[in-house]
């Protein structure tokens, strides 16, 4: 998680001047510089401006749809029980709004991908290992970045894919300059990738 920070950190500089609103900036402040209660504050008021700024044309609509699905994604991590599975299905509903959107189109599907990957499957939620696969595919056709890299190839770390994941941290080195310390770590411990031996 400190890695994606870093990512977004740098990722928003380069999308602001593209955004009036500057909402993957806002998103970053909101989800990374505070912690426990203010966190979840932040997070909460971030939604509920997004809720007040959803109107307007439909293309601007997605966008903010998705940033709003993806702040649920992070306040979801906030809770637990049932509160925490009732975030997560209002998230989904708002990225998968959000799919069509002009802009940032692989973060949306990206963390869409993740919440069908790390979510419980039926009956207890919407968890589906097919749908996540759909999805980061669908993400790498739209001008895939930073955050999709990451995203990407923490699944298939997560699902020992390690040749695969070892492309996705290289692409994602070529964006950011570094590949993230967890990752080198947890290669490290499974000796898999040659990438790392050159560390």
């Amino acid at each position: 998680m400190r890695f994606l920070l870093l990512i977004l950190s740098l990722w928003v500089v380069n999308v602001a001047a593209q955004q009036a609103d500057d909402w993957p900036r806002r998103f970053y402040a909101a989800s990374f510089l505070h912690q426990g209660d203010s966190k979840t504050t932040e997070l909460q008021n971030l939604i509920s401006e997004l809720n007040t700024q959803l109107k307007g044309d439909a293309a601007a609509d997605s966008v903010l749809t998705g940033w709003r699905g993806v702040t649920k994604v992070e306040l979801a991590s906030q809770l637990q029980g049932a509160d925490k599975l009732k975030m997560l299905k209002q998230a989904r509903q708002d990225l998968c709004m959000a799919l069509d959107a002009e802009q940032f189109q692989d973060v949306f599907a990206a963390y869409l991908a993740t919440l069908y990957d790390n979510a419980p499957g039926w009956p207890i939620s919407f968890g589906n290992e097919d749908k996540a696969r759909q999805l980061f595919d669908y993400a790498a056709l739209h001008h895939p970045g930073p955050v999709y890299y990451y995203l990407y190839g923490m699944y298939l770390l997560n699902h020992q894919q390690f040749r695969a994941a070892e492309a996705e941290f290289m692409q994602l080195a070529q964006h950011s300059g570094e590949i993230p310390s967890n990752v080198l770590l947890a290669l490290r411990q499974r000796g898999q990738l040659a990438m790392i031996n050159n560390q």
